[in-house]
């Protein structure tokens, strides 16, 4: 294979990878959208990695797959990228549908088709057709191989690595979970004893200050009688 057709090749691979991007961009925008519009239901996500994103967006997530235009014409363009010289099966079919509205059945449409690019070529032969059309058919797989490499890579990427990511923060919200349990259980715990000691402490403060009470009154009392006792010295006693 030539540079040339490498490098075309590798285009054509990466217009074919791009378009799996392009429509992931696109349903990335639209769940930006509604996430933006109040008027739109709430979507829900599981953590098993199902959603009704898909509903939402409308996007298909399981059965057969649909007709893509955008695929059709980048498998159309690598048919036209990959002509033969001269004429073949590539001809025929642009023939073809130019012819098809003249209102011939399909045999006649053929048969008329390949008739006239006879007279341009002449060394056109059915047999020419039909390998033309492996050739392109050819091509096509190739294209088919690398876009299968790409989508692969792009599981891996997309797909597998989030997975994997996703379940490694659901086993670290089941640690933190445990570690919010083991506080709520520590506060629990330090809730309880904070009670104790203020209970403690109010009956040490009561005790404490009915004490201070009994002291002061006490010592009031005793000085007191000090006073008095003075006052019946001074009074009493005559030297």
């Amino acid at each position: 294979m030539s540079e040339e057709n490498k490098t075309k090749k590798k285009k054509i691979g990466k217009f074919l990878s791009n378009l799996f991007y392009d429509s992931a961009n696109t349903d990335s925008q639209k769940l930006n959208e509604s996430q933006n519009d109040d008027s739109l239901p709430e979507i829900s996500v599981s953590n098993s990695g199902g959603s009704m994103l898909n509903n939402s967006l409308e996007i298909p997530s399981s059965g057969d797959g649909v007709f893509d235009e955008n695929f059709h014409n980048a498998l159309s363009q690598i048919i036209s990228e990959n002509n033969i010289p001269g004429v073949d099966y590539y001809e025929f079919q642009k023939a073809v549908k130019q012819m098809n509205n003249g209102g011939m059945n399909e045999q006649m449409l053929f048969q008329t088709v390949y008739n006239s690019l006879k007279i341009a070529d002449q060394n056109l032969t059915a047999e020419k057709l039909l390998s033309s059309v492996d050739h392109y058919v050819s091509k096509l797989k190739e294209e088919e191989v690398d876009f299968e490499s790409e989508m692969s890579a792009s599981i891996q990427s997309e797909v597998v690595s989030k997975r994997e990511e996703a379940r490694r923060l659901n086993e670290e919200n089941k640690e933190l979970l445990a570690k919010i349990q083991e506080i709520n259980n520590q506060m629990s715990a330090n809730s309880n004893k904070a009670l104790e000691l203020n209970n403690e402490a109010d009956l040490a403060n009561n005790k404490i200050t009915q004490t201070h009470r009994n002291f002061i009154v006490t010592l009031n009392k005793v000085v007191s009688d000090l006073e008095s006792d003075k006052q019946k010295i001074n009074s009493l006693i005559k030297d």
